[in-house]
């Protein structure tokens, strides 16, 4: 079993006796729909990974990636003491391949989280958070198959661990947010010119970082 699977289960374990152990009974829960402006940074190293298996003789190209800027969409049920949260993120990046020649990236991010408030106040509300990820790395004719000169984009699917700290400030329906999250993802697979969901071995490419959201969530 690869590392991160006995990660995540690990995390999911951490998050199911935080349920348990949350506080739901105080207060209905309130639904938001959150907006934010993101921030994130993808540890890459520039590198060419090589599959060759019959005619096939593709390269995926891992670019050495620059932070990159884009947006958040988050969909949450907020108790007194806790909330639960789906997200999803996008951010486009620059970066360097291995040749030293330009590369772009668009990097996806769909998250679970837990997360656990700090303290007794209903307006300023630090928070602990803990949760799963699922990733997505498009990189721009990332892809080539060297017998026929063909390229298309390379697209790495991957998993993760989140791990980070925020803090709201709610008034009545708003609140403003900002927060800090950790990622760390191993990525499984890959699709590129002649490859769909080919497997990555377990250290072809890690893509850990840390993203910065600052925002707003609306409540009704």
């Amino acid at each position: 079993m690869r590392r991160i699977h006995k990660s995540l289960i690990a995390c999911l374990v951490t998050m199911v006796l935080l349920l348990g152990t949350a506080s739901f009974a105080y207060a209905r829960p309130e639904f938001y729909l959150g907006v934010s402006e993101a921030y994130n940074s993808i540890n890459t190293t520039a590198t060419d990974i090589h599959f060759t298996d019959g005619y096939e003789n593709e390269y995926e190209t891992v670019p050495a990636l620059d932070p990159g800027n884009g947006f958040s969409v988050t969909f949450g049920m907020e108790f007194t003491t806790c909330a639960l949260e789906l997200g999803l993120t996008s951010s486009h990046h620059d970066g360097t391949d291995s040749d030293g020649f330009h590369a772009n990236a668009d990097y996806a991010i769909f998250d679970a989280n837990f997360k656990k408030f700090i303290g007794e106040s209903d307006s300023v509300k630090p928070y602990l958070l803990i949760g799963l990820c699922v990733t997505s790395l498009n990189v721009d004719d990332g892809s080539t198959n060297g017998y026929y000169a063909k390229t298309e984009d390379a697209t790495f699917s991957g998993v993760g661990i989140n791990l980070g700290y925020g803090l709201e400030l709610k008034f009545s329906n708003i609140a403003l947010k900002g927060e800090a999250i950790y990622r760390t993802v191993e990525y499984t697979s890959v699709s590129g010119v002649d490859t769909y969901d080919e497997r990555l071995d377990e250290d072809d490419f890690d893509g850990n970082g840390l993203c910065f959201n600052v925002g707003v969530n609306l409540y009704f």
